[in-house]
C-alpha cells in the first residue's frame, strides 16, 4: 500500500489546494509584532518573584513529592527494539508507553524546578532532556511506516514530534543557561534541525512525505503548526524565522477551520476537538501575549460556532455520543471553551478556566499546563446551568441531539461514509437514561496498525456491523464521500422532534429500491424514542437492523427487551410488518479502550421479503413485571480478607466496614499471624492485636482468641486455628454504622498478618462496603479476598486508593496503583488510572450513590465497576513499577 493512500485514510481527504507560503510582507508584519528574543509562555524560571506567586496557588507540595519519589531514576529506556515493536507487530502501546513516560518526567521536574526554585530538581531536568535528544527519532513508530525518520533518511515533523518540539522549547525558556550552555545550545540546534527546518522546507518548497499535514483539515494541521509556531516563539532566536514560522501558521490554519462543517460540528469527535482545536487554542493564545495581544488567531462567527459544538452534542449532563474514534466515556476537555471564549471576546478579559490538579499537570505536555496556568484567569462562574435546549440540530453534518426529559436523551447521525476518522455508520443513534448510555454506539477500538491501512473496516467497530444501522441483503455500508445520506424531513416542535434520513445511498444493492429510516422524539405522557426503518426492494432479499449495548439485556416477552440495570433501565419493543423479525445476540469481539465489548442485538427478518418496516420503541422502563418480582435475592457482600504486611505507625493492616439496615449484623473478624505458618507463609507477625472502632470510639479488642470464636469461625467456612495460638478474634453484633478493624501488633514487632471479616448472620442489616488499608510492594501486593454471598448477580464498585490518600495526611501513599480482579486464577478485570476508563462517568456516579469519597478527575488511582455473581474473589492492588506505598482497597456493594 503506497504512503498517499495510507494518509488517506487515516485523515480523509486533505484540502486539494498546497500549502500557503505567506507573503514577504506578512512576514515583514508579523516580525515587527513580536520581540527581539524568544518568549516562552510564562517566565524565566530565574523571575523567582513570578513563579513564587504561583506556586501560593499551585499544588505544590504534590509536585514536589511526584519528582521527589522520580528524582533518582533514570528515564524508561527508548531502545531501537521497541521502536521498531510497530513495524513488527502493529502495536502502538509498547513504545509508546515509555514516550509518553519520559514526556510526564519532563513535564514533572520542569515544574518542580520553575515553582521550588532552588535547584533540587536542575539535574533531573538536565537528564531528561539529554535523554529526549538522544532519540533517534522524535516521530512516533506509527508514524514512520517506512521508517524513514528512525533510519534518518527524512527528518519529518509529526504529531509526537511538533509536541515535544514545544515541551522542549519551554524548558529552554524557562531554564536558559541554567541548562548548561552546551546542552542549550544543542537543545536550539535539534529543535532547528527536528522541527523548524523541516517546517520551512514544506512551506517554501511544497509538502512532502510526512509533512502532508501542512494543508489537511483534521486535527494534525492544528496540533502539527501549534508545535512548530510554539517552538519557534519560546526557543528560536532569529526573529526573522519566527515570523515566518507564525505567518505559515496564521496562513495555513484556516484549512484546519474547513476541517469542520458550517453548523460548527467536528466529524472527528468530541476527543478530537478537544486535541485539534484545543491546540488551535493554544497557539492563539500564545501567539496573542506573544505579540503584546497584537496577532489574533481565533476569529469569526464559525469559529464560536465550532467552540459551542460540545455543548450542543451534550446528550445529558456528562454524556456524549461516541460518534467517530472516540472512547464511549468520551468529555470534552473542561479548558478548550473558555480558552477559545477569551480569544474570540478579543484577550481583553480574563479566561474562566478550571484550577489544575497535581495529577492533570504532571500528566500532559508541558506546554499545555503552561498555557492554562499563566493566562489571565478567574474562578470559573458557580451559577446553576442553564437548562439544556430541547435539541440540537447540526445541519450541515445532519446530527441530531434530542431530549425527551432532563434525563433521557438521544443522538442521531446522517452525514457521509468519508468523515475525518470515518466510521462506516450512517443513521447510527445513542439513546442514554439517567447516568448511563444503554444503546450506544460503539467508539473508537484501540489503535493499532490495522487502524490506518487499507484494512480498516475490517474491524467490527469501525464497519457498519457494529453500529446500530441496517444490513442489507447481506452487504454492509460501503466507504467513500458518495455513500451518503439524504434529509428528507426535519419537524421541531416542543412535543416532538421527527428527523427523516434516506439511507438507500450507502449500499451498493442495486436491488434496493428505498430505504429510509425515521427518528422520533416523544415528549410528555407519551415520551419516547421510536427508530421506524422502511424499505422495498425490486426482488427479495434479506433485511435486518440492530441495537448495539454494554449493558446487560434481557428478552422479556416476544417482542420487548430490557436493557440496563437498576434505575437506568429501557424497554424496548419491536414491531415488524412484512415478516417476523428474530433478536441474536453476539459479542463484537474487537479490542475497545478499557477492555469492555459490547453486544450486538441483531434484529433481522426471518425470510426475504420485497417489502418491510421495523420499528422499534424505546421507553423508560415500567416497574418490574410480576414474573421478575420473584427472582432470587441481590447478592451481598459475605467476607472480606487482606493479607499484608503489619508494622507499627501508618503500616498497619486496617479495615473499613459499613453495616447498613435496620437490625443487628453479626460479624466474625480474625487477625491471623501465627496461624499462617501452616500455609508457607514467611516473616508472620508474632502477636497480633485486633482493635474494633466505631463512630464513638472503641468497640472492643483481642489478643488472643478464646474458644468460643472456634465454632463461630467453624459456621462461616474460616480455617481452623491451633488451640492456644496468639492470634486474635472477636465475635460482634453490632447495629447499623460504619467501623474500622485495626491488626496491630501486641509485642510492637512487623511481619505479616491476615485480617478477615465473615458475615454470621443478623436479620435486616447487611454489610454494604468493606475496604482496607495496607502496604503495597511489587513483590507483596496488597491482597483482598472478597466473597459474593448466595443470590443474583451484583453490582460493585471496586477502588484501589493511593494519590488520594495524601489528601488525608496519610504519607508514603502509592502514586500510582493498579488493580485487577481474580475469580480463582482467572484475571477478570483490571484498571490502571480510573479517568482513563471508558466507565469514568458511571465510577463518579456510583462512588456519589455509596458516599465515597471524590477522586481527583486526572489522578492515578484505580477503580472498577463490576457485575459480580456469588463467588469468592480476589482483588490485588499493585504498584505500577517498581514503587511501593501504602493503599487503600476499597468494594462497596452499589445500591
Amino acid at each position: 500500500m503506497n504512503r498517499a493512500l495510507l494518509l488517506v485514510l487515516l485523515v480523509a481527504a486533505p484540502a486539494a489546494t498546497a500549502a500557503i507560503r505567506p507573503p514577504a510582507a506578512r512576514i515583514t508584519e508579523v516580525a515587527a509584532l513580536l520581540p527581539a528574543s524568544p518568549a516562552p509562555v510564562g517566565r524565566p524560571a530565574s523571575d523567582r518573584a513570578a513563579w513564587n506567586e504561583l506556586s501560593a496557588r499551585l499544588p505544590l507540595r504534590e509536585l514536589l513529592a511526584e519528582a521527589d519519589r522520580l528524582v533518582n531514576t533514570a528515564p524508561p529506556a527508548a531502545t531501537d527494539d521497541l521502536y521498531l515493536a510497530y513495524s513488527r507487530t502493529g502495536v502502538r502501546t509498547t513504545y509508546e508507553a515509555v514516550y509518553n513516560g519520559r514526556r510526564d518526567r519532563l513535564t514533572t521536574f520542569a515544574w518542580a524546578e520553575a515553582l521550588d526554585g532552588r535547584g533540587r530538581y536542575l539535574a533531573a531536568v538536565q537528564r531528561e532532556v539529554d535523554a529526549i535528544l538522544d532519540e533517534k527519532a522524535w516521530t512516533l513508530p506509527a508514524h514512520d511506516a517506512n521508517l524513514d525518520n528512525f533510519n534518518g533518511r527524512v527528518v519529518e515533523v509529526d504529531l509526537g514530534a511538533a509536541m515535544r518540539g514545544w515541551s522542549l522549547a519551554t524548558v529552554a525558556g524557562w531554564f536558559g543557561e541554567g541548562l548548561g550552555a552546551a546542552r542549550l545550545a544543542r537543545l536550539q540546534s535539534e529543535l532547528r534541525r527536528r522541527i523548524i527546518d523541516p517546517y520551512l522546507n514544506a512551506i517554501r518548497n511544497g509538502p512532502r512525505g510526512g509533512m502532508w499535514w501542512v494543508h489537511t483539515n483534521s486535527n494534525w494541521n492544528a496540533v502539527c503548526h501549534a508545535g512548530v509556531a510554539g517552538t519557534a516563539l519560546a526557543a528560536v532566536p532569529d526573529r526573522a524565522v519566527r515570523a515566518e514560522v507564525l505567518a505559515s501558521a496564521e496562513a495555513n490554519l484556516p484549512y484546519f477551520v474547513d476541517g469542520f462543517t458550517g453548523d460548527g460540528y467536528c466529524s472527528e469527535g468530541i476527543g478530537y476537538w478537544s486535541y485539534g482545536f484545543g491546540h488551535h487554542a493554544l497557539l492563539a493564545e500564545a501567539a496573542f501575549t506573544g505579540t503584546g495581544g497584537a496577532l489574533r488567531l481565533l476569529q469569526g462567527e464559525k469559529l464560536a460556532r465550532v467552540n459551542a459544538y460540545p455543548a450542543g452534542m451534550e446528550i445529558l449532563p456528562r454524556i456524549y455520543p461516541a460518534f467517530s474514534d472516540n472512547a464511549t466515556t468520551v468529555q470534552p476537555a473542561n479548558w478548550v471553551a473558555p480558552l477559545v471564549r477569551r480569544q474570540l471576546e478579543g484577550g481583553a478579559q480574563p479566561a474562566r478556566l478550571p484550577v489544575l490538579g497535581w495529577a492533570e499537570i504532571a500528566r500532559d505536555q508541558l506546554y499545555i499546563s503552561a498555557v492554562r496556568i499563566w493566562t489571565p484567569s478567574t474562578p470559573p462562574a458557580s451559577a446553576t446551568p442553564p437548562q439544556p435546549e430541547l435539541r440540537h440540530w447540526f445541519d450541515s453534518a445532519q446530527v441530531l441531539i434530542a431530549r425527551a426529559t432532563a434525563d433521557f436523551g438521544a443522538a442521531i447521525k446522517g452525514g457521509h461514509n468519508d468523515e475525518l476518522h470515518n466510521h462506516n455508520d450512517l443513521g447510527s443513534f445513542v439513546v442514554a437514561l439517567g447516568a448511563t448510555v444503554l444503546l450506544a454506539d460503539p467508539g473508537s477500538e484501540v489503535y493499532t496498525a490495522r487502524t490506518f491501512s487499507a484494512r480498516r473496516y475490517e474491524s467490527e467497530v469501525l464497519n457498519s456491523r457494529g453500529h446500530p444501522v441496517p444490513v442489507v441483503a447481506g452487504r454492509l455500508q460501503s466507504t467513500g464521500r458518495a455513500f451518503a445520506a439524504a434529509v428528507l424531513a426535519t419537524e421541531w416542535t416542543r412535543a416532538r422532534d421527527r428527523l427523516r434520513l434516506d439511507l438507500r445511498g450507502a449500499y451498493e444493492v442495486p436491488s434496493l429500491r428505498r430505504l429510509e429510516r425515521e427518528f422520533l422524539c416523544r415528549r410528555g405522557a407519551d415520551e419516547a424514542f421510536v427508530i421506524t426503518d422502511e424499505f422495498e426492494f425490486t426482488a427479495p432479499e434479506t433485511f435486518g437492523s440492530a441495537l448495539i449495548t454494554f449493558s446487560p439485556w434481557r428478552e422479556l416477552s416476544p417482542g420487548l427487551l430490557e436493557i440496563g440495570t437498576g434505575n437506568d433501565r429501557v424497554h424496548v419493543r419491536l414491531e415488524a410488518e412484512g415478516g417476523a423479525v428474530a433478536v441474536t445476540a453476539t459479542t463484537i469481539a474487537e479490542n475497545l479502550p478499557g477492555g469492555r465489548q459490547p453486544t450486538r442485538l441483531g434484529l433481522d427478518f426471518t425470510q426475504p421479503l420485497t417489502r418491510g418496516r421495523l420499528r422499534v420503541t424505546v421507553t423508560r422502563a415500567t416497574p418490574l413485571l410480576p414474573a421478575v418480582a420473584a427472582a432470587p435475592l441481590p447478592a451481598e457482600l459475605g467476607n472480606l480478607s487482606t493479607l499484608g504486611a503489619t508494622q507499627p505507625g501508618e503500616g498497619a493492616l486496617i479495615a473499613g466496614f459499613t453495616v447498613a439496615g435496620p437490625g443487628r449484623k453479626s460479624l466474625v473478624l480474625r487477625a491471623v499471624g501465627p496461624g499462617l505458618a501452616p500455609f508457607g507463609v514467611d516473616g508472620l507477625l508474632r502477636d497480633p492485636l485486633l482493635v474494633v472502632r466505631g463512630a464513638t470510639g472503641e468497640v472492643a479488642r483481642n489478643d488472643s482468641w478464646g474458644s468460643a470464636l472456634a465454632s463461630a469461625a467453624a459456621r462461616v467456612g474460616a480455617f481452623p486455628l491451633a488451640a492456644g495460638s496468639a492470634d486474635a478474634g472477636l465475635l460482634l453484633d453490632l447495629p447499623g454504622g460504619s467501623y474500622t478493624a485495626q491488626v496491630e501488633s501486641a509485642d510492637a514487632g512487623a511481619g505479616t498478618s491476615l485480617l478477615e471479616l465473615y458475615d454470621a448472620g443478623g436479620a435486616g442489616a447487611r454489610l454494604v462496603n468493606l475496604s482496607t488499608r495496607g502496604r503495597s510492594t511489587a513483590a507483596a501486593p496488597l491482597t483482598i479476598g472478597l466473597t459474593v454471598a448466595a443470590g443474583a448477580p451484583r453490582w460493585f464498585l471496586l477502588r484501589g486508593i493511593g494519590p488520594a490518600l495524601g489528601e488525608f495526611g496519610v504519607s508514603g501513599a502509592l502514586a500510582d496503583p493498579q488493580l485487577t480482579l481474580f475469580r480463582g486464577a482467572q484475571r477478570i478485570a483490571a484498571n490502571d488510572d480510573w479517568h482513563a476508563s471508558p466507565w469514568g462517568t458511571e465510577l463518579r456516579l456510583a462512588a456519589a450513590a455509596v458516599q465515597a469519597f471524590a477522586l481527583d478527575p486526572a489522578s492515578a488511582d484505580a477503580a472498577l465497576l463490576v457485575e459480580l455473581p456469588p463467588g469468592s474473589y480476589t482483588f490485588q492492588i499493585a504498584p505500577k513499577g517498581a514503587n511501593a506505598g501504602t493503599v487503600l482497597g476499597e468494594a462497596y456493594e452499589l445500591p
